[in-house]
């Protein structure tokens, strides 16, 4: 019997080790953000659509595998179900964030705002590790302008019309890409003095769109509208701040890093540029026309019979005039992810994904694309420049 109850006590004594143990070991749960440095409490702002980007930050928190969210609320919230959270910059590893004009306006959207409305909501920074959250131990008071957009604002928007490259049936027109919430952009051929204009659908009764040039501003009106001369154009619509912006693209060119060669690619239709080039092993490029081999009329470069040489490397470059201006503007399409590799036998479509990048030079690492063979020299190959509004940016190149 007593050694039952020796037994006894002495099990009774291990459980209540292992429960002090339990409660009494490291803590290893996340701390909390402690300071929100900018912007400051009561912090007031009225967005503008040329305006610069508003910065966030707040005091790192000294753990590893930190991630961080901004979350944004009404004033009487208590960020149980914030109206809207993001990650922070760097894949949400960094204590800060730069917003644009458009994402505050949207956020101050979705708090209820109305157009050209002022408001207050107050934000502040979530950590996250795991499972694990903490709400930071202060939020910031802001008040916020709207810009003068859309609160309903289109989940698609269409070009149609007879000046259009598919004319004014409705079912035909051209969807635009979707560039973030409201906002949207189309490269398409108008023909002077014929009416085109802008849909929220393409079936039923849809809604229409104009821009007004005079008030600048985005209206919902059924009269359309027309541009003085035919060509190529690009139109980036933002329905969050009801502006809008044309630029008419005169020339897309695959553009050969090394040698600073242009190859120019004529305008196919329905947002696709391309053509077949012959690159005979002495260095003439045999089927090019007369008027490209004209050094007058390249933005830059050495004469087109130069040797492309060994050198694989290329990316595309635009010329461009924004509509009112005088001036031509070049842009570049380079890779849409970090690539600095061949694709390979079976390269994933999104290896040749674009996006328009403004700063224009003549080597940019890690932001081009290499041919597979090595050397460009001797070979027959098709190129297609894609900026459709119903697929990612991308490009084709063939080697025949």
């Amino acid at each position: 019997m007593k050694s039952v109850v020796k037994n006894l006590i002495i099990l009774l004594s291990l459980v209540f080790v292992f429960a002090s143990c339990d409660d009494e070991g490291p803590d290893t749960s996340i701390g909390p953000v402690t300071s929100l440095i900018e912007p400051a409490n009561n912090f007031s702002i009225v967005l503008q659509p040329t305006g610069n980007d508003l910065y966030f930050e707040w005091d790192e928190v000294k753990l590893s595998g930190i991630k961080y969210q901004i979350v944004f609320d009404h004033p009487n919230g208590n960020f149980s179900n914030p109206v809207f959270a993001i990650d922070s910059d760097n894949g949400g590893t960094k204590p800060s964030l730069s917003l644009s004009p458009g994402n505050l306006n949207s956020i101050a959207r979705r708090m209820g705002l109305l157009s050209s409305e002022q408001g207050s909501f107050k934000w502040s920074v979530r950590t996250i590790r795991g499972l694990e959250v903490a709400l930071a131990t202060q939020s910031n008071t802001m008040t916020v302008t709207r810009m003068a957009g859309f609160d309903d604002l289109p989940l698609a928007v269409f070009l149609t019309g007879a000046g259009t490259e598919v004319g004014d049936n409705i079912a035909n027109a051209l969807i635009m890409q979707r560039m973030d919430e409201g906002i949207f952009e189309i490269y398409s051929r108008l023909t002077a003095g014929q009416p085109y204009i802008f849909l929220d659908n393409n079936a039923g009764e849809p809604k229409r769109f104009r821009y007004d040039f005079e008030g600048q501003v985005i209206r919902e009106e059924e009269t359309p509208m027309t541009v003085a001369e035919t060509g190529i154009y690009h139109i980036r619509l933002d329905f969050n701040s009801g502006t809008a912006s044309y630029r008419q693209v005169l020339r897309v060119a695959l553009f050969h890093n090394s040698s600073q060669v242009y190859l120019w690619l004529p305008y196919q239709g329905l947002g696709v540029w391309g053509r077949g080039f012959a690159l005979t092993a002495g260095g003439i490029f045999d089927n090019l026309p007369v008027a490209e081999t004209n050094s007058s009329n390249r933005p830059s470069g050495n004469p087109v019979t130069d040797n492309l040489g060994t050198d694989d490397r290329y990316k595309f470059r635009m010329v461009s005039r924004p509509l009112g201006a005088e001036g031509d503007v070049v842009t570049e399409w380079r890779t849409f992810l970090p690539n600095d590799a061949k694709p390979g036998n079976s390269p994933n479509p999104n290896w040749y994904y674009m996006i328009e990048r403004t700063n224009v030079e003549q080597w940019t690492n890690n932001q081009i694309w290499k041919i597979q063979p090595g050397a460009w020299m001797g070979l027959n190959i098709d190129v297609t420049f894609v900026l459709k509004g119903d697929s990612p940016y991308t490009h084709t190149f063939v080697i025949q």
